[in-house]
């Protein structure tokens, strides 16, 4: 998932960050994601989009999220997924 620093970007792309591009920087793909985190940047509509104006983050799949049987945390560097079911064997 990625969150654009709208207030850093609108003050130094003006006029070249429209709506458009706005819409396309939060809802890029992985292999853009990938390139932004691998060289610090990546072009989006001919907008080169510098380093520190993405907050890239990763998620759990929802199916995860809502199953109460597991705990799931995830920051930049890791993701843990704990089954917390008891069972037989567990108690």
């Amino acid at each position: 998932m990625t969150n654009p620093d709208h207030k850093e970007m609108g003050q130094a792309l003006k006029k070249a960050y429209t709506k458009q591009l706005k819409e396309k920087v939060g809802n890029l793909s992985r292999d853009e994601v990938l390139e932004y985190l691998k060289n610090g940047k990546v072009t989006i509509n001919g907008v080169e989009i510098q380093s520190g104006w993405l907050k890239i983050e990763k998620k759990f799949n929802e199916k995860y999220l809502t199953n109460t049987d597991l705990g799931v945390d995830t920051s930049f560097e890791s993701s843990v997924i704990l089954n917390l079911k008891q069972d037989e064997n567990l108690r």
